[in-house]
C-alpha cells in the first residue's frame, strides 16, 4: 500500500568522536527516548530497542563508530526488526540479505516475530 509504516534517519559523527567510547552511545541513547531503551540481538546485531504504544524505535551503532542508525516505526508494523537487519546487511555488504516480505493480515503485531535472520548461538559468540 501507501502507507508510511516508518522513518530510517542515518547520523554521523564529527571528527574524533565515535561510539567506540561508551559516554558517546550512553549520550546518544539517553538523548532518543530518554534512554529508556534496552540492548538486545536482533539476529546477528546488537540493537536498542524502546516500544512504545504507537511507535517502535531500533538504534545500531555500526563497529566503525562515526554514525548511527535510528529506524521509527509504527508499532503495528511487524516487520521492523527484519527491516533494520536488512538495512545492517546493506551497509555491511552492499546487499539485503533480510528484506522483508510481507506477511498475512492475521499475523501478531507488534515488532517482535521471527525478523527470518538467524539467531546465533550464544556459547560460539558473535559478530556485531
Amino acid at each position: 500500500g501507501d502507507d508510511i509504516e516508518g522513518s530510517l534517519q542515518v547520523g554521523s559523527f564529527t571528527a574524533g568522536v565515535s561510539t567506540a567510547n561508551a559516554d558517546v552511545r550512553r549520550a546518544v541513547v539517553k538523548s532518543i527516548g530518554r534512554g529508556q531503551f534496552r540492548l538486545t540481538r536482533i539476529g546477528q546485531i546488537r540493537a536498542y530497542v524502546l516500544d512504545l504504544p504507537e511507535q517502535r524505535f531500533l538504534l545500531w551503532f555500526p563497529s566503525d563508530g562515526r554514525s548511527y542508525d535510528l529506524l521509527v516505526t509504527r508499532s503495528a508494523f511487524d516487520q521492523a526488526d527484519r527491516l533494520l537487519a536488512a538495512v545492517v546487511a546493506n551497509q555491511r555488504t552492499g546487499s539485503t540479505t533480510a528484506t522483508p516480505t510481507p506477511r498475512p493480515t492475521s499475523a501478531p503485531t507488534g515488532g517482535t516475530g521471527d525478523t527470518g535472520v538467524p539467531v546465533p548461538d550464544p556459547r560460539l559468540g558473535a559478530p556485531e
